[in-house]
């Protein structure tokens, strides 16, 4: 027998309609942005929809997305309507700013509002936006010219800033050293190593240099040639690196500015000193001439 109020399994009389039930997923949970100081980044993620049961009439799926960082997304479509299949796909897009520190971590929702006849349903899905590190430094050396005396020494003060979005460590080389010592230089650096200098931060060291205690008169300055490589960027690859110029010259010669200074210095005064005595001598003939020439009284 059929229970009372109509046919097996039917719900009661006056039961309020219940509509399809919508359930979202995205693949892949997690999915990296690859940024750079100019360039957005692109995190996408593949999205369904489905719904428990093929409804009676059309229902309509309105999704929306959003993150807790503010960073711009998008779902396409983001109408769907269900008629005649159970599962929908759709797409989701996050744009990661350029320059976004790769420590931030972006939590995407993305809601579906479903809506028929008589029912509307709501669900919602998240995944995980991470944001790839990349490595940038830039040096720099307010005095990259250094004047020292033969067999004396100076040093270079250069600042290293980490451009990048992650936490950087540094090797820093003399590239011409060789060259350098056969020469009778001796150059060195304060700190060979420099390490967890934070995206934006700069670090100072040092580069010292002793000069030879003879050159030749007008020699040229020594090209020191220092490059500091990120050792962060030695794992994804390709390895970042940036070399700066410094230049040594020891004091002496022509070439010197200072010399030349004091070259010009020394010839006025030579000139100066010649031309008073000139004056001198003239002055004193003249004189000699004078008595000669006076009538006896």
């Amino acid at each position: 027998m059929q229970p009372a109020g109509g046919a097996p399994g039917a719900d009661p009389p006056g039961t309020p309609s219940i509509g399809p039930q919508v359930s979202l997923s995205l693949d892949p949970p997690t999915r990296e942005a690859n940024v750079s100081d100019r360039e957005f980044g692109v995190a996408a993620f593949n999205g369904t929809a489905e719904i428990d049961k093929l409804p009676g009439t059309r229902v309509v799926v309105t999704l929306s997305a959003s993150t807790d960082t503010g960073w711009g997304c998008s779902c396409s479509p983001s109408i769907i309507a269900f008629s005649t299949n159970n599962v929908e796909v759709f797409t989701v897009t996050v744009t990661v700013p350029p320059g976004t520190l790769a420590s931030l971590l972006g939590i995407l929702t993305v809601n579906a509002s479903a809506t028929g006849t008589g029912f509307s349903t709501s669900s919602s899905a998240n995944a995980t936006v991470t944001v790839q590190p990349y490595y940038q430094l830039r040096l720099q050396c307010e005095s990259p010219y250094l004047n020292i005396s033969a067999g004396g020494n100076g040093k270079f003060r250069v600042k290293i800033e980490n451009r990048g979005n992650a936490n950087d460590s540094y090797d820093i080389v003399i590239g011409n050293a060789e060259e350098l010592r056969r020469a009778g230089w001796a150059v060195s650096i304060s700190r060979p190593s420099i390490p967890f200098v934070g995206p934006g931060a700069s670090m100072h060291f040092y580069v010292v240099v002793e000069s030879p205690r003879s050159l030749p008169t007008g020699s040229e300055p020594a090209s020191i040639e220092v490059k500091v490589t990120s050792t962060g960027s030695k794992t994804p690859g390709p390895v970042q690196s940036s070399d700066i110029v410094l230049y040594a010259k020891v004091r002496g010669g022509i070439g010197d500015p200072l010399n030349q200074t004091m070259i010009i210095v020394v010839v006025i005064a030579v000139v100066v000193v010649a031309a008073l005595a000139w004056r001198r001598r003239k002055k004193r003939s003249g004189h000699a001439v004078d008595v000669e020439e006076a009538p006896p009284t």
